[in-house]
């Protein structure tokens, strides 16, 4: 560890968070925190694979992420369009049950806001998170929640890590309510490449940085290879363009115009 990371450690996270608000205070406005900064900053990485394959999700974008919650475009897709289009997020006293994986920050802050004790973060490794001290400990390929219990999942850029991605697709679909529940899972998609890439659970860091992008991910979808593997399992899927919708406000976001939203659900 880094001697920054290691002083950055010692202090409580509400201090940080604090000064960052100081820091980086300006008159623009995050979409997801709410918090005024001056700008964003960078995000994504600089791998040639990710370049020649044009990886949505795993591009570098300049000026993307809020540097108070670190939310990206990704996650201000997500929040545009919970907060113009989920009947729970367009009123007040909403009750619903969210089961957050690999909860990002900026969006766990404000989904735990709206929905209290209905809100719960799960991640493999609980104690990687300084912003909220009670994670709870799940492995996606085996979820220890009850069946039809879940209004909303929530867990981005997970399944390209899972080794059972049909296993862990098949433990989204059981504990989600089916007919009105909603999951959004949205993965890298590599817009030009003609065949899903898979099999990184037998390569080395490298050479999975090589072929992937990223030294943990163990596939790399296609539009089309993603739709069919959640459609394989049972899901109905839904496309969502925010630009569609209302170009003018997903351009005043600045979302991503090659990232789609899919609306994820059991039609059982």
């Amino acid at each position: 560890m880094s001697l920054k990371k290691r002083i950055g450690s010692m202090i409580p996270y509400p201090a940080i968070a604090i000064g960052r608000k100081v820091v980086h205070f300006g008159p623009n406005r995050c979409e997801v925190c709410g918090t005024a900064t001056r700008g964003r900053i960078d995000s994504g990485y600089g791998f040639p694979v990710l370049e020649e394959l044009q990886v949505v999700g795993g591009l570098k974008r300049r000026k993307d992420l809020c540097p108070v919650c670190h939310s990206g475009s990704r996650e201000r897709l997500i929040w545009f369009y919970l907060t113009r289009h989920h009947t729970a997020f367009r009123g007040t006293g909403a009750a619903m049950t969210v089961a957050h994986f690999a909860p990002e920050k900026g969006l766990s802050i404000e989904l735990r806001s709206r929905f209290g004790s209905g809100y719960t973060a799960y991640d493999l490794a609980p104690h990687r998170y300084r912003h909220m001290n009670d994670v709870q400990p799940q492995n996606l390929e085996g979820l220890t929640l009850a069946d039809n219990s879940v209004d909303l999942v929530v867990a981005n850029h997970i399944m390209e890590h899972v080794y059972d991605l049909p296993k862990a697709l098949s433990e989204v679909r059981r504990v989600l309510k089916p007919g009105s529940g909603l999951a959004i899972m949205q993965v890298p998609i590599a817009l030009k490449m003609g065949e899903h890439r898979d099999g990184g659970q037998n390569m080395g860091p490298q050479e999975r940085i090589d072929v992937f992008g990223q030294d943990d991910h163990v596939r790399l979808f296609t539009p089309e290879s993603y739709e069919q593997s959640l459609k394989s399992a049972g899901f109905a899927v839904e496309p969502f363009n925010a630009f569609a919708d209302d170009a003018a406000l997903a351009t005043q976001w600045e979302l991503d115009p090659f990232e789609t939203l899919l609306l994820i659900r059991d039609p059982a």
